[in-house]
């Protein structure tokens, strides 16, 4: 597909530091996130290893970061949920091979642009 994401993962490859801003839904990402994040998986290898006693694809750059995501409507979000997207959040970590990894919950836009500064 040419819809301007081709080189989406080779961007998320080599950055320093990888921000996700997204509203949760059930429990994970909203479908513009998990649709960008699914189109860009070309930046591993097709193929696995474990890491962190878990199945991940095998890394296609050797270049780190870190990955920040954020998770607005946070008051909407359950207990359960926040556990969910924080593990999913340390699983794209170790399969996109980012040094550090952080889940940020905020309420709204007012409260994500004071996190941002």
């Amino acid at each position: 597909m040419h819809d301007g994401t081709e080189s989406l993962g080779k961007q998320i490859a080599f950055c320093d530091e990888f921000i996700i801003i997204s509203k949760s839904l059930y429990g994970g990402f909203g479908k513009e996130v998990k649709n960008a994040l699914d189109r860009s998986i070309s930046f591993l290898l097709p193929f696995f290893e474990v890491r962190n006693r878990e199945q991940h694809h095998q890394i296609r750059y050797s270049k780190s970061g870190n990955l920040k995501v954020y998770i607005y409507n946070s008051g909407e979000v359950t207990d359960a949920d926040k556990t969910t997207l924080t593990e999913i959040t340390r699983a794209n970590c170790i399969n996109m091979d980012k040094s550090d990894c952080e889940t940020v919950f905020i309420h709204d836009v007012q409260e994500l642009k004071g996190a941002l500064v």
